[in-house]
């Protein structure tokens, strides 16, 4: 797991006497997803910087990585990597990195069918000087960041837009649309950005540029599959075919040469993991389950220690920390204003797991693949809403669903909240205050850049796809994957792996009743026999324990207590002001 920048100067320029200067730039930035040595290559009128964490092969591997006239930079793992080096077999490698698999496309101006093939997390910037051809691809599923900008004459490809930001004097501009979105979602979608003139890769989106930072040619590499309806037949449903492919999943998760080990919780997808690898994999590496406590009244770890101890796996517990410092690291290792609170455990957990493991096979996925959000499905509780009204808010709120994309938000929600705060008064944002696109404007805009899926006449689809295309893909991705690089920590999911989504990704629609009517119900009949029974609540803890620094206060009027108020507007409006303050002022 790894960070990188290219930097193209368009009109073909030499960059080579300037190389040091750009690294001196970004190294930073580069060392905070990749801590264990950071490098550089300037040829021609290209630079591309690599900041690595090692996974394999420890000693070799290092990028930039260079062979027969093409160059790469790639964040992530290619977990089928030994299979596809089989197939080139007139290549020769000269490491057992994943990364120099890369090198060995057949054809950089026609890269679908290669692209295609992976399997597995990745940003990748591959160069071929002989074409004068750059290709950038981001996976299927947007597990790893992958940032664009097209500014002053140079091209930038980054995984992080604070290095972007570093190589343009921090002369960065808040973007309109990007503060719009953000107080729609609290997060910013693809392909848009807090940045203006930065946008990010689409998951699965990749570009052919040439050396004048032109597009030639661009595509999207296989979709992963959305809901679907279900044939009662279909023999994916069959408890066989899923253990083959769970354990299949999981097998291509646990290459490595550094420490490893299962973040276990008291939840069903966890658990199951767990059980797969200790049942099936486990005779030879010997991985060790890590379970987490958070020390207050939502620990969950009674109940993870108990399943450890009925399925003979080794495990150990750590504390998690909730320090009024980690406020402040988050905020630092932020790309992006991000305003979700679970990010606060969710860092600190990594953190802790960081003394013991560089690699953490995670649960993560497991709910957006077999439905187990009740607002996946809540627009069965408009016609009982008398009943459920008050756990899923106001009947007003459930109609907004059948319109895209409130199945996933309220219209300005947090805009007309953000808005209200007096955020919008202060100097700065008088002026942009006026250019943020109206709710449709957005809306619009986001449809046409996003496959936005609309099923006429079935709702509970459009739900579900949407809730997993914004909510998984957009939010959750992105805290894990910023949340554990940022803490040094490289996170895996056999739940997200693409045959076995592919393979398992169902609409429930035959169900009859609601807990049946989950997919989530599939995966509670097949953990039934190893005795899981799940009271997940989350790598949560008491938020109030993250309160940043006394005297650490932001520029804005916000009070002291940031996690106190109705829902999380008081952290939404300071982590806004003060990500802006920090990183665009």
């Amino acid at each position: 797991m790894c960070g990188l920048i290219l930097q193209l100067n368009c009109n073909e320029s030499s960059i080579v006497s300037s190389g040091q200067k750009i690294f001196s730039k970004v190294q930073d930035e580069l060392q905070i997803r990749g801590p264990d040595k950071q490098s550089y290559l300037a040829k021609r009128n290209l630079f591309l910087g690599h900041g690595r964490l090692s996974i394999l092969d420890v000693d070799n591997g290092s990028q930039p990585m260079e062979k027969d006239g093409k160059v790469v930079v790639f964040n992530g793992e290619i977990y089928n990597f030994k299979y596809l080096k089989s197939t080139f077999s007139e290549d020769k490698y000269s490491t057992d990195c994943d990364s120099e698999i890369l090198l060995s496309i057949p054809d950089i101006n026609n890269p679908q069918q290669f692209l295609n093939s992976l399997r597995g997390m990745f940003a990748i910037c591959l160069v071929d000087f002989e074409k004068e051809r750059i290709l950038a691809a981001r996976d299927r599923f947007g597990k790893k960041p992958l940032f664009a900008a097209n500014i002053d004459g140079k091209l930038f490809l980054s995984s992080r837009m604070k290095t972007i930001s570093k190589l343009l004097d921090g002369r960065g501009k808040i973007s309109p649309e990007g503060l719009g979105y953000f107080s729609d979602f609290g997060f910013i979608p693809a392909p848009f950005s807090i940045m203006e003139g930065v946008e990010k890769f689409l998951p699965g989106e990749w570009r052919l540029y040439n050396f004048k930072g032109e597009v030639v040619k661009k595509g999207s590499i296989d979709p992963i599959r959305m809901p679907h309806d279900l044939d009662p037949n279909d023999p994916n449903l069959e408890v066989s075919s899923f253990k083959n492919s769970i354990i299949s999943a999981t097998q291509r998760r646990l290459q490595s040469d550094r420490p490893l080990g299962i973040l276990l919780s008291d939840g069903i997808d966890s658990s199951i993991i767990a059980h797969t690898i200790q049942s099936q994999l486990n005779s030879e590496k010997h991985i060790k389950a890590y379970i987490l406590s958070s020390n207050d009244h939502l620990d969950e770890s009674p109940g993870a220690i108990k399943f450890a101890k009925s399925i003979g796996i080794d495990y150990e517990v750590i504390s998690m920390e909730a320090t009024e410092d980690i406020y402040s690291e988050v905020l630092s290792v932020l790309d992006e204003p991000f305003a979700d609170l679970s990010i606060f455990p969710t860092y600190s957990a990594f953190k802790a797991l960081k003394k013991h493991a560089t690699v953490a096979i995670t649960g993560d996925g497991g709910d957006e693949l077999f439905g187990g959000y009740p607002h996946q499905f809540s627009n069965r509780f408009i016609l009982n809403a008398s009943k459920f009204a008050k756990h899923y808010g106001p009947l007003r709120r459930l109609k907004l669903l059948k319109d895209l994309p409130h199945a996933f938000s309220k219209p300005s929600y947090l805009y007309r909240r953000i808005s209200s705060s007096g955020l919008f008064h202060t100097k700065y944002y008088q002026e942009l205050r006026h250019q943020i696109p109206n709710y449709n404007e957005r809306y619009l805009l986001l449809k046409e850049s996003r496959a936005v899926q609309s099923f006429e006449g079935d709702l509970e689809k459009s739900q579900w796809s949407n809730s997993i295309s914004f909510g998984l893909l957009d939010r959750m991705l992105t805290k894990v994957d910023v949340c554990s690089m940022g803490a040094g920590v490289e996170a895996r999911s056999p739940f997200l792996d693409e045959d076995l989504w592919n393979r398992c990704m169902v609409h429930p629609a035959t169900r009859k009743d609601f807990e049946n009517k989950t997919c989530k119900s599939f995966l509670k009949n097949y953990a039934a026999p190893f005795k899981i029974n799940p009271r997940k609540s989350g790598f949560s803890m008491d938020y109030e324990r993250f309160q940043p620094k006394q005297g650490a206060e932001s520029s804005s009027m916000f009070g002291k207590n940031i996690f106190s108020g109705e829902g999380s507007s008081p952290l939404t409006y300071r982590i806004l002001d003060d990500w802006i303050n920090e990183n665009l002022l």
